[in-house]
């Protein structure tokens, strides 16, 4: 896709103030897609990635393209993506055929794991459970406040497009623990869907 979204929309200009301000300015915003890049060799490995530039492997790229369907079904309207190789190249297979405007925002890189890149996760923190608050590693709570702003902020400077934002799994764990409470570990190349009801949001 050709990025044209060098123009944001005039609401962009002013950042900040708390999350619920924004949910209440942004409350005809109510639906949004998120999917996790497709696999690299380090997921096989168990690897922790973080900053760490990897690339897909060849499950990776097929997993994107399985997924393409029903990303076109989704009729997404923009793309916001994680500057990393394994978002872009997961985004350049999802779109292909697509004429889609999209924008790399660095905040949604993965939660940074410091000096335990590329160390084995299992051996830092329990199957099944976050890592800890470790020396080096970006704070949980640090996470997650990053991955509402980039989300909130990019509802607010596209009213009334349905968004894709194409991140990784600590990401998308931290934003789904922000606004649903939930927190739950994503397959590769999954298309999730957030809704808000009322003033509750909900993760399909």
């Amino acid at each position: 896709p050709a990025n044209r979204g060098a123009d944001p929309h005039p609401e962009c200009i002013e950042r900040g103030g708390s999350g619920l301000l924004r949910l209440i300015r942004g409350r005809g915003m109510s639906l949004f897609y998120a999917i996790l890049h497709g696999q690299t060799d380090w997921n096989v490995q168990g690897l922790l990635q973080g900053r760490v530039d990897t690339e897909l492997n060849a499950t990776g790229r097929e997993q994107a393209e399985q997924a393409r369907a029903l990303f076109a079904a989704a009729d997404i309207d923009r793309i916001i993506v994680s500057p990393k190789r394994r978002c872009l190249t997961t985004m350049e297979i999802l779109c292909e055929g697509l004429d889609l405007p999209f924008e790399i925002d660095e905040r949604l890189v993965e939660r940074s794991f410091g000096d335990f890149e590329g160390q084995y996760r299992d051996d830092i923190a329990p199957k099944g459970q976050n890592v800890p608050d470790l020396p080096s590693v970006e704070p949980w709570a640090d996470v997650k406040k990053r991955a509402h702003h980039a989300v909130m902020d990019a509802l607010e400077c596209y009213p009334g497009q349905r968004l894709c934002f194409i991140t990784h799994g600590g990401f998308l764990s931290a934003l789904g623990e922000a606004l649903t409470t939930q927190c739950r570990r994503i397959p590769n190349a999954t298309l999730l869907r957030f809704e808000r009801v009322g003033f509750e949001w909900r993760r399909e």
